[in-house]
């Protein structure tokens, strides 16, 4: 099983059969919602996933299967360079800019970034646009004090991009 269309695109160009995944709105709880997913019993689920990650697919799972994780990846926070500090500068002096989250994880690291080159900065972060690739990030957001935070219908590059200019895919 794949977690959304970008991840059943990667496993099928390798020539793995993906049995089901969410259309729209990919996220473990739409994955949950699909029958061939809330009916497994009895399996051996391995999960693939970045350190830390959302923990609803074992939770749910765990009731009728044995559920382990795969953890292949982790999120680590960088330090402040002057690249980041220039990029910083033209985004503040520029209005109509727009930020992105793919994951909590990953906006509390650009929250940490941003704070350690100015607080003004921050503030001015977090009046823009956000976009985020689940409702579970955008409550994460919200809760940060984010102000403008809209959520792409699937974690994908187009959809982000379609959001951005506000384009209908």
């Amino acid at each position: 099983m794949g977690h959304g269309p970008a991840t059943a695109n990667q496993l099928l160009k390798k020539n793995i059969a993906v049995d089901c995944f969410p259309k729209e709105n990919a996220s473990s709880q739409e994955l949950l919602n699909i029958k061939e997913c809330a009916e497994l019993a009895n399996r051996k689920i391995l999960i693939v996933r970045g350190k830390g990650g959302s923990e609803t697919l074992k939770k749910y799972l765990s009731a009728s299967n044995q559920v382990d994780y795969l953890e292949v990846y982790e999120r680590i926070p960088c330090k402040l360079s002057k690249i980041h500090k220039e990029s910083l500068m033209s985004f503040v002096n520029h209005p109509d800019g727009a930020s992105m989250a793919t994951s909590n994880e990953s906006l509390v690291n650009i929250i940490q970034l941003v704070s350690s080159a100015s607080s003004t900065y921050l503030e001015i972060l977090k009046s823009r646009r956000m976009i985020v690739f689940s409702e579970r990030i955008k409550s994460t957001a919200k809760n940060l004090g984010f102000k403008k935070i809209e959520v792409t219908q699937n974690p994908s590059d187009e959809d982000f991009v379609g959001i951005l200019f506000n384009k209908k895919l």
